[in-house]
């Protein structure tokens, strides 16, 4: 069964947080979730290339306060 963790994590660190004690996955799950996240267009790799925005016009719906 899935558990949603919402947690961030890098998209170098897919694997360790997957197969860690929150999801418990095994190695081969993992690997293959990692390497479809690292498919994902547009996503940031780093914190080098992550940018906080100064302001955002309307909230966003998925980061609950």
């Amino acid at each position: 069964a899935y558990k949603e963790c919402r947690y961030t994590v890098w998209p170098s660190d897919v694997v360790s947080h997957l197969s860690g004690p929150y999801h418990r996955l095994k190695g081969t799950e993992s690997q293959e979730i990692a390497r479809a996240v690292r498919r994902w267009r547009g996503l940031v790799h780093g914190h080098r290339e992550f940018q906080v925005p100064d302001a955002i016009e309307e909230p966003i719906a998925a980061l609950p306060l």
